[in-house]
């Protein structure tokens, strides 16, 4: 992953540019997937993200309904959310990921560099 984001990957808006009233909107998005795993992790994921949201994008094709067809990309220091349902299927297709710790991190030595 790039450490300087294209403007292809920072399209839409950032969390910087979001009014007041706005960041928990992308959070509850984020957090619909984030939550998907195991407690101890999604908690401390959740924190992260937002901690990073000012510099995390959001942008938004398509229409506004769970039956509507749409495409969103959510991409942030620690998250990268990419769900489509632009192709009219009864399903979404959905990447999740995060880019500092997958793509063959070695999560156990960085445990034991943090921790021991």
């Amino acid at each position: 992953m790039p450490t300087t984001a294209s403007s292809e990957l920072t399209e839409g808006r950032s969390g910087a540019e979001l009014d007041d009233d706005q960041p928990a909107l992308p959070l509850e998005l984020i957090a619909a997937w984030v939550e998907d795993q195991a407690d101890p992790y999604a908690a401390p994921r959740m924190v992260g993200i937002k901690a990073d949201l000012d510099d995390t994008w959001l942008s938004w094709r398509g229409e506004f309904d769970a039956d509507g067809l749409f495409y969103f990309r959510v991409h942030g220091p620690g998250v990268w959310i990419e769900p489509d349902h632009s192709g009219g299927s009864d399903h979404l297709h959905t990447v999740w990921r995060d880019p500092v710790d997958d793509y063959g991190a070695d999560t156990l030595v960085r445990h034991y560099a943090e921790f021991h």
